[in-house]
């Protein structure tokens, strides 16, 4: 009897949980904070492109929505690998060159949490791990003008829900739910004094995780870059994201009601430009601390970034 009347008051405390320990489902978002990097708005000339990403990630928060449930003391350790493709076309729309491309993801999440909570239920901590195909994302339509030395690049990704996802589990490598994430990006290159400016700045549409009834509300996102090349074939620089959720969440899975999240992060970057057999390779290496957070995981990321032109005019 005393047993139950624990979980009971426990249960209680958890739906009156300060705002400050609450978070969207997952305490993340589709888009992969910190993806952009260098070059940002600079559309290729037209060709076939690879680009490959390492992301790690290690983060934790009071307490989250997690597979249907309220999951407290929560830890979460990423590790992602995107294999993005890239046709540049010959056609031009509205006076920019059209591309389009997709990115094929793969995973491992591993998720720790000291207790989770059902309504008058009380489980003890576990962890979990999940592994396997995640999120696939399409990019139908990119568009890339250049001046001289200013670039501008506009895109739709689409967020597919390819992922593994199994309701109830404190780890999954999929979201469970379709998402749209139009942006554009910016850059500034000055040749004469290796300098280069960009900045990539996108909003997230969600739609409803249809096995928990979540829905995430809507993310604004930018990130900048600030490079300067030392020598012919050697950047370095600092990078920088915001975020800031717009609208709130919502559905009948939103446990913890409403909020609005946010976190910036900063780090440094270090890119070399050489090639292989007559090909231009990049490959790049950058790190971010989490700061000012409000219901989001905080923590560390890095990103390891390797790009070639398969094929080029």
């Amino acid at each position: 009897m005393i047993g139950k009347r624990v979980r009971l008051l426990f249960s209680l405390w958890i739906f009156l949980l300060p705002c400050s320990l609450r978070a969207a489902e997952g305490a993340s978002g589709v888009y992969i904070l910190g993806a952009a990097g260098p070059l940002t708005g600079f559309l290729p000339p037209p060709g076939f492109y690879l680009r490959h990403d390492d992301y790690f990630y290690n983060g934790r928060i009071d307490a989250a929505p997690l597979g249907g449930k309220v999951s407290l003391g929560v830890k979460a350790h990423f590790f992602l690998d995107f294999t993005s493709l890239t046709l540049v076309t010959p056609y031009r729309i509205v006076g920019a060159n059209y591309a389009l491309g997709v990115v094929l993801p793969v995973g491992r999440v591993s998720v720790e949490a000291d207790a989770d909570v059902q309504p008058i239920q009380l489980h003890a901590s576990k962890k979990q791990t999940d592994s396997g195909y995640t999120d696939m994302i399409v990019y139908p339509i990119m568009l890339g003008w250049h001046a001289t030395n200013f670039h501008v690049l506009t895109s739709l990704a689409v967020f597919l829900p390819t992922g593994h996802y199994q309701k109830e589990r404190l780890a999954n490598v999929g979201k469970n739910h379709y998402a749209i994430d139009p942006g554009i990006g910016f850059t500034w290159q000055n040749s004469k004094y290796g300098l280069e400016i960009s900045n990539w700045t996108g909003y997230t549409i969600n739609w409803e995780n249809k096995k928990t009834h979540y829905k995430t509300g809507g993310e604004f996102h930018t990130e900048l870059f600030l490079g300067k090349s030392v020598g012919k074939n050697v950047q370095i620089g600092l990078v920088s994201y915001l975020y800031n959720q717009v609208t709130k969440d919502s559905g009948k899975g939103a446990l913890l009601g409403s909020f609005k999240g946010r976190v910036i992060a900063m780090g440094p970057l270090l890119l070399f430009n050489f090639k292989i057999c007559n090909t231009p390779v990049s490959i790049s290496a950058r790190y971010y601390t989490e700061f000012n957070i409000l219901h989001r995981l905080k923590g560390n990321s890095v990103f390891i970034t390797f790009t070639l032109p398969l094929f080029s005019s």
